[in-house]
């Protein structure tokens, strides 16, 4: 059979009823094809990776467990690189060391008949990971630092002096620093950190007293107090008082006289018409004809004080 074409060419029926089955298909086709979903929108935004989770074995101390010996503690952190890993020591259940990245440990005097653990954390970007070493002994006696030292104060009591702190150890300590705290009954003195203080006049009737602290890369290992020291007062002599006037076979006594410390050496000397007359330790004088200008002296000592010296003032004959 056959027929033509819209162009007035001939065309068979079959070419007809192929281009029919063909335009068929496609049709099913797009009705049955699944749709895409489109990306879900980011504004440019592109997510981070998640941080990696640090990782840690369990710490593990290795070496000679001795006074003097260098242990280690040995642990592995995972992801290489990320983890940083930190150490920090114990005795009991005290810090000997502050927080190092050093796994290691030099055993001291202090340790001995001690137990000993390590701290070791495992810090990375997303968590940390903290976990305790086995325990070790270390062998000897425990040492008791508070009963094995002092501290003494050498010098004079009293306003100007200088006191030392004479810190005597009885064991070889290693590498440690002492420092020093100079109190004033319960008030710190500041700028007062050395082994030795000069006393000032605020001091005079306080109680001072100075604080000692021992420590080994950074960590105190021994506190103690030294015996208290009360400064005297300084000397003060009031002004001596004598009759303004006398008469023959008259007893003149000092009046109005005040000396602190109480313990101080009072002395006494009378002059008339200025030369000495009496010298001595009773503040008496008897009066005699002739005698027109009489005047005391008062001198005051002790170890270690100025002197002070004191002049009352004249007496003439009353009239």
């Amino acid at each position: 059979m056959r027929t033509l074409s819209t162009s007035g060419r001939p065309v068979s029926f079959r070419r007809i009823t192929a281009l029919t089955c063909a335009l068929a298909l496609g049709a099913i086709g797009l009705a049955t094809a699944p749709a895409i979903a489109a990306p879900p929108a980011t504004d440019g935004v592109v997510a981070a990776p998640a941080a990696p989770t640090v990782t840690l074995t369990a710490p593990q101390i290795t070496g000679e467990v001795k006074v003097g010996s260098a242990i280690r503690v040995v642990a592995e952190a995972a992801p290489v690189g990320v983890a940083q890993v930190t150490y920090q020591w114990f005795r009991g259940t005290n810090s000997v060391t502050l927080r190092t990245p050093s796994p290691i440990y030099v055993i001291s005097p202090f340790d001995a008949g001690s137990d000993l653990v390590a701290k070791v954390f495992a810090t990375g970007p997303a968590n940390e990971v903290v976990k305790y070493s086995n325990h070790i002994q270390v062998p000897g006696e425990p040492l008791v630092i508070d009963k094995d030292f002092k501290v003494d104060l050498n010098g004079p009591c009293l306003p100007g002096g200088e006191l030392e702190a004479s810190l005597h150890l009885e064991q070889e300590l290693g590498e440690v620093t002492i420092a020093y705290q100079w109190f004033r009954g319960t008030s710190l003195i500041g700028g007062a950190t050395g082994d030795s203080y000069t006393t000032t006049p605020g001091d005079a009737g306080k109680d001072i007293v100075v604080k000692v602290t021992i420590t080994r890369n950074g960590v105190t290992i021994a506190t103690k107090y030294s015996n208290h020291v009360v400064i005297d007062e300084p000397i003060t002599v009031t002004q001596p008082v004598i009759p303004a006037t006398h008469y023959p076979l008259q007893l003149m006594q000092v009046t109005g006289l005040e000396v602190k410390p109480a313990d101080a050496w009072v002395s006494y000397q009378w002059f008339v018409d200025g030369r000495a007359a009496i010298t001595g330790i009773t503040p008496y004088f008897i009066a005699f004809w002739g005698q027109n200008d009489i005047v005391l002296k008062v001198t005051v000592t002790k170890p270690g004080y100025d002197t002070v010296v004191k002049y009352s003032n004249h007496s003439f004959p009353a009239a």
